[in-house]
């Protein structure tokens, strides 16, 4: 730690995997971390082909485990022999700690983790294309080498509920050592003061219903294409905002393949709607749910993952099981018919981002956890000295 202006400066090191929600909370993060004067960052981001010859070369070219932990590995050594120093690591993703052991064992390490290899195993079809199994010698390897990471670790900062639980009941880790703090979003951008459009649209022009994802299939995109194609949504706009859209493109149907996050083009599509579904199949903590309540965004969506710690069915949004189709187009249609129920709905979506997914907010809670890794490594470097000594 160095003195300056008075105080502390902290300087720690953050490693970011490039993942979808996990990325983009990163760049957030770093948003906030920039502009504080009494943190030194230093940002190390895996690129999904990393640079370094070696994982551009078989075996490690073909896993991104191999070519991401390497990515990491090889960076972070650069930085220790260029005479970097620091007084905690931040990691947002397992993968890139992978192969840094030593490091991890000496410096204190946090983790943020959005799901944990149990609480994915059942989903594990639709991000992969096959399953994993969580059992036999493969799996129980994996788990004892993840186990141990978990518990070298200073803390763990979990996304949701479901997966604090996970990190306690199925990986052992002492409850002390695991907080929930989830990713947030900047609601100076992520702002609509009066969402305009709910009480003059009816009758005038048409509600438009708004989907984020990635992925098309695995966050439902195509259940909901068959429901823009029904008869009762005929005067609706669905607006689609991913990379892999397939299937007919009707009337009101609108497709936007090149939209970055956090773009002033995506804060448009959101400004402009009325309805935000997301029919996924596969979740945990989608941040475009939270996107949509700093907009006052009304939800549909379904009960998977720790989308219902977001979504609370009735009160800011509807929960469906996933792939009922007729339930979730019966759900978009009250909202359609009701600017009432648009307008409370979204307005206690907002509520609860202000409470618990501001990115500022939450960034000093992660800032506090690893400032207490720090000082609590220090503790036990004097403490162990003292015993030499003795």
């Amino acid at each position: 730690m160095k003195v300056m202006r008075g105080h502390q400066q902290w300087k720690f090191l953050f490693i970011s995997a490039p993942f979808g929600g996990i990325e983009v909370f990163s760049k957030n993060l770093k948003q906030v971390v920039d502009e504080r004067d009494d943190i030194d960052a230093s940002w190390i981001w895996i690129e999904p082909q990393p640079k370094e010859f070696f994982s551009r070369i078989s075996p490690l070219s073909m896993n991104w485990t191999l070519k991401g932990g390497y990515a990491a590995w090889s960076r972070v050594k650069k930085l220790e022999r260029s005479g970097n120093q620091f007084d905690a690591v931040f990691f947002n993703h397992i993968i890139p700690a992978r192969f840094l052991s030593g490091f991890r064992k000496r410096v204190p390490t946090v983790f943020s983790l959005d799901v944990t290899p149990e609480v994915l195993a059942p989903y594990s079809q639709l991000y992969y294309g096959r399953e994993i199994q969580n059992a036999g010698m493969i799996f129980s390897i994996k788990h004892r080498m993840l186990k141990e990471m978990y518990h070298d670790a200073s803390y763990l900062l979990a996304w949701s509920d479901l997966v604090r639980q996970s990190l306690v009941e199925d990986y052992g880790v002492p409850p002390e050592k695991v907080d929930v703090v989830p990713p947030g979003i900047d609601l100076k951008q992520w702002v609509s003061s009066s969402h305009e459009n709910i009480d003059t649209k009816d009758g005038l022009q048409p509600i438009r219903i708004l989907f984020v994802g990635g992925e098309f299939k695995r966050k439902g995109g195509d259940l909901l294409l068959r429901i823009a194609q029904r008869n009762e949504f005929r005067n609706c706009e669905f607006h689609f905002v991913t990379k892999s859209f397939e299937g007919v493109r009707g009337e009101n149907v609108f497709v936007y393949p090149d939209i970055k996050p956090n773009s002033v083009q995506l804060l448009d599509l959101y400004r402009k709607a009325d309805i935000f579904a997301l029919p996924t199949r596969a979740d945990f903590s989608p941040q475009a749910v939270c996107e949509a309540f700093g907009f006052r965004l009304p939800v549909v969506t379904t009960n998977v993952g720790g989308l219902s710690e977001i979504v609370t069915d009735g009160e800011n949004g509807f929960l469906t099981a996933p792939d009922d189709e007729e339930a979730f187009a019966k759900k978009i249609f009250i909202l359609v018919q009701s600017s009432e129920m648009r307008k409370n709905f979204g307005g206690n979506g907002r509520l609860l981002v202000e409470e618990k997914y501001d990115i500022n907010k939450n960034t000093e809670i992660v800032l506090q956890y690893l400032k207490k890794a720090a000082i609590m490594n220090e503790k036990n470097l004097k403490i162990s000295a003292l015993r030499r000594n003795i």
